[in-house]
């Protein structure tokens, strides 16, 4: 059984999870993807350790491993092997340090049952030893309420978190855009993705309206939406999910043998996320939902919906919502649905009877850069 940290906090940073709007999967292809951040929260707190290593507790999973300079720079090194993918084994990742372990240095056993959460934390580590920064000697305790496998984004939402409570500790300050990248390769290795985590960590790190196509990420203000006043955001959880890395491949393999009919559902689903942001922008909840029912019709036609996401979103519109779709990568998990506060007893408990768990929810304002708690401004 892993014990929590104890002892003075260096630095706190918390992260809110993520519900995607408009744009799953087009978003890979360079159209615009559209998401909010939720109010359920990624924490990751920072203390002091051992020189030269790095500890991580994994709390909600009694996990913890540690990581020292040179499996770091393996996973860097196998990272950077093949640029178009992330292929690499526990083998391979053995060997590769083994190599590095040559110079003299401290050696870590490694665990294969945590060999994914080791490659994903330890490429955001090596990414602030690639500039220049001494953040060894320091352990991470990282917990969430956010639910995994759902499409809540919350692996993204936990890389967000330790990134930004480590940068908080650097000596040199580091810009948004680097954090939010740091954040990025972890998802990339999680989900086996050179395009992954381009919204979930971007909406996760601003918090509020977040949209983001081709490298653009644009921030909305929220305070006079309409949306966060007269409707409620029913998260409804149909069932187990595909992880994203299948959706994406199946996606992909779609795409190469149809590329003219899915390069067709891209364009549409990119003119969803364009009318309704603009629509939810202008308080034009009725046009907004609308383009949400759209949405889901493309992703449906992607082959990414499934029975229960579909049963989900019918009920939704049986019961007046203003829209409904899938959120997330598919394949089962949550769908999303916004409706007015008059009408959400009633469509929670139809949603109940259709054998569903869902929860009422709301937007979070702020994201992890507002979220940070410094107790010191350098560490060294």
């Amino acid at each position: 059984m892993s014990v929590s940290n104890s002892g003075k906090v260096l630095s706190i940073a918390k992260a809110p999870g993520v519900l995607k709007l408009f744009g799953e999967h087009a978003v890979v292809y360079g159209r615009k993807c559209v998401a909010f951040a939720l109010d359920r929260y990624a924490t990751a707190k920072i203390f002091k350790y051992k020189d030269s290593l790095i500890s991580v507790l994994l709390k909600d999973k009694d996990q913890r491993f540690e990581i020292d300079k040179n499996l770091a720079l393996a996973v860097q090194s196998l990272y950077d092997s093949n640029p178009e993918s992330i292929s690499f084994t526990f083998s391979d990742l053995s060997r590769q340090y083994n190599k590095f372990l040559m110079t003299g240095k401290h050696e870590i056993a490694l665990d294969k049952d945590m060999f994914n959460e080791i490659c994903a934390y330890g490429i955001i580590i090596s990414q602030f030893m690639k500039r220049a920064e001494n953040i060894f000697g320091i352990s991470a305790e990282i917990s969430s309420n956010i639910p995994e496998r759902k499409g809540l984004a919350s692996s993204a939402s936990c890389f967000v978190a330790f990134a930004a409570a480590l940068a908080s500790i650097c000596s040199k300050t580091l810009s948004d855009k680097e954090i939010i990248e740091i954040a990025r390769h972890g998802e990339i290795i999680a989900h086996k993705n050179r395009n992954a985590g381009r919204i979930d960590t971007a909406a996760s790190y601003f918090g509020g309206l977040v949209s983001y196509k081709a490298g653009r990420i644009a921030k909305y203000d929220i305070s006079s939406l309409d949306i966060l006043k007269y409707a409620d955001l029913i998260v409804i959880d149909t069932g187990p999910k595909k992880s994203t890395a299948e959706t994406v491949k199946h996606v992909r393999a779609l795409y190469k043998n149809n590329k003219r009919s899915v390069e067709n559902i891209f364009d549409n689903i990119e003119s969803c996320a364009r009318i309704g942001l603009r629509s939810l922008l202008h308080n034009n909840l009725d046009k907004f939902g609308a383009e949400m029912y759209r949405n889901q019709g493309m992703l449906a036609r992607l082959g990414i919906s499934t029975k229960n996401l579909d049963l989900a979103v019918d009920t939704c519109k049986a019961n007046n919502a203003y829209g409904a779709k899938l959120s997330g990568g598919g394949g089962g998990g949550i769908a999303i649905s916004f409706v007015s506060k008059k009408d959400s007893r009633n469509l929670v408990k139809a949603i109940e009877q259709k054998g569903f768990k869902s929860f009422k929810s709301s937007i979070s304002k702020n994201g992890a850069r507002e979220f940070i708690r410094r107790n010191h401004k350098t560490y060294s």
